[in-house]
């Protein structure tokens, strides 16, 4: 399972650049007893710089 969620925020008025956001959770139901694993979870975030011509 992954879920993401994310924003496309584009300030001013001609809209020559933006921002984006971004965050996303994974969940895997991976068992190991070797590295005593049960599950693996990640909680991620992005951010980024959007250019426009």
């Amino acid at each position: 399972m992954r879920p993401e969620l994310g924003a496309l925020i584009l300030p001013g008025n001609q809209n020559r650049w933006g921002i984006l956001l971004g965050a996303s959770y994974s969940y895997a139901t991976n068992k190991n007893t070797a590295f005593d694993i049960d599950n693996l979870k990640n909680f991620s975030f992005n951010i980024g710089v959007i250019l426009n011509n």
